[in-house]
């Protein structure tokens, strides 16, 4: 379901459709109209996005429930370990040799 404040937005796009009407699906992260979270009375617009940060935490709650699903039906999930932690490369490595091929740009 779309909000009401932005139902009222029309679109800047040539073919006058907005985002959700070219999606299978919305994902609402409650972000306020303007992705401005605060204000001061010595400032003339809002500020302080907040989209960014969820929309990181939504899009990792999803890869979390990817990789629980892929395991539940006896998959091992493809997951590329930190670059920060010791022993690593050899894994993460491996797995862009194995999906090189889908990620050309990578490689």
């Amino acid at each position: 379901m779309i909000d009401a404040a932005y139902a009222q937005e029309t679109s800047r796009h040539k073919s006058g459709k907005r985002l959700y009407q070219c999606v299978d699906l919305v994902i609402d992260n409650h972000v306020p109209k303007g992705d401005a979270l605060l204000k001061h009375p010595q400032v003339t617009v809002p500020f302080g996005s907040a989209s960014t940060v969820l929309g990181s935490a939504i899009l990792q709650g999803m890869f979390a429930e990817a990789v629980q699903f892929l395991a539940e039906q006896g998959i091992t999930p493809p997951i590329l370990l930190s670059g920060n932690m010791e022993g690593t490369d050899e894994h993460n490595h491996r797995l862009v040799s194995q999906y090189q091929q889908r990620i050309p740009n990578l490689c």
